[in-house]
């Protein structure tokens, strides 16, 4: 039996256990707590140093430059994935796209699910918004008005799941739905593709094994918010998670290219979810 271990922080992924019940053998704990005999280790959201010298998915690396929001959303915006970004007021006013500079959100450079969303509707709001969190400290982003959200996990380039995100009762028109939603899971069969296509072709911009990203649609276009390296699963979504592990373990760690045309969801999903996946 492969030795596996997943590596968290403390009050960080309590729910990650869903994917070692799915892992047979597969031990959690913290840096400290990890045997150094271990072969494999997947780190959950953290890059905390390892004993030993495990084989490991998701490198420190890859999580670092996502876990830079806005940085990665800049390289996946500069490929038309992605809402346009701006490190500076001084960038955004002097953008020569950007005229009207009215609707825009300001956050923090590194930020956690909704927290710290700035909403500006002027350039007031957005100049009061960029000066409370300090010159280099935030970045600026084209504001979508959404009209649907999604989590799609991948690993490898392939989809393992598509959720829907599905805002509570009055708070459609919120503009971080955050916490003040229910996921619901997509068939296979009714994937949106043009929002798989998205995810999968920003994933492949990461040196990442496995995140979950998080992308806004209106009109059948698709945009890229944020790759998480830690993710919010359940056990149906954890079973999945692990079963596309254990594909890594067992054939390395090598990016699975998209099958076919890329028309259809058998292109995109991954070989351990689905035996109808197109290689």
């Amino acid at each position: 039996m492969t030795k596996i271990g997943l590596l968290r922080r403390d009050g960080m992924g309590n729910n990650c256990h869903h994917v070692a019940d799915a892992f047979k053998g597969m031990i959690i704990g913290t840096a400290e707590e990890l045997p150094a005999d271990l072969e494999w280790v997947l780190r959950w959201g953290t890059t905390s140093n390892l004993k030993g010298k495990p084989k490991v998915i998701n490198r420190a690396d890859a999580i670092h430059e996502t876990y830079d929001k806005g940085a990665f959303r800049a390289k996946c915006a500069a490929q038309n994935l992605a809402p346009r970004v701006w490190f500076s007021l001084n960038a955004y006013v002097n953008d020569p796209v950007e005229t009207e500079w009215t609707y825009a959100i300001v956050r923090p450079k590194n930020h956690q699910r909704s927290q710290d969303v700035y909403y500006c509707t002027n350039i007031n709001e957005t100049k009061k918004a960029c000066k409370k969190l300090g010159e280099g400290n935030y970045y600026i982003s084209e504001f979508i008005d959404k009209t649907q959200e999604w989590r799609v996990f991948i690993v490898s380039g392939r989809v393992i799941c598509v959720l829907q995100k599905i805002p509570y009762r009055g708070h459609r028109k919120d503009v971080a739905w955050g916490l003040q939603a229910n996921y619901t899971y997509q068939n296979w069969t009714t994937w949106p593709i043009y929002v798989v296509e998205n995810a999968v072709k920003c994933f492949n911009l990461t040196g990442l094994d496995f995140a979950a990203l998080d992308i806004v649609s209106v009109d059948d276009k698709a945009y890229f918010l944020e790759a998480n390296t830690a993710p919010e699963v359940w056990p149906y979504y954890g079973g999945k998670l692990a079963d596309a592990l254990k594909w890594i373990v067992e054939k390395g760690r090598d990016r699975i290219p998209i099958g076919g045309d890329g028309s259809n969801w058998k292109h995109y999903i991954h070989p351990s979810s689905a035996k109808a996946a197109i290689l």
